[in-house]
């Protein structure tokens, strides 16, 4: 049986879940979304929103995620979230900037 790939979901995670403590970005602890991004664990589903965390999941998943896996091994979700943005010109520079937080090209927005 092939690797489980992008196309193929084994598990989700949402990022606002994880424990974390409070802090500067920095400080966020991200020992336990370290965890379960290993491949060993099987999950391949990340969902995130900017003001998660306190405005830190991003961060946290180019940390542990994006910087250290492959982008075909894993869906990314960053939703966004209209309390951003102003207006329709606004939208396309915000989620660029998600992008580069998230540290990919690519994202499946909602």
């Amino acid at each position: 049986m092939a690797e489980p790939g992008a196309d193929q979901h084994q598990g989700g995670v949402a990022v606002r879940e994880c424990p974390h403590h409070a802090g500067p970005a920095a400080d966020l602890t991200v020992q336990p979304l370290d965890h379960v991004v290993g491949a060993d664990e099987g999950f391949n589903y990340f969902d995130t929103a900017h003001g998660y965390l306190d405005g830190k999941s991003e961060r946290a998943l180019k940390t542990c995620l994006t910087s250290r896996y492959p982008r075909d091994r894993y869906v990314l979700m960053d939703k966004l979230t209209d309390a951003y943005f102003k207006s329709e010109a606004e939208i396309c520079p915000f989620f660029e900037s998600q992008l580069e937080i998230c540290g990919v090209e690519f994202s499946t927005s909602i």
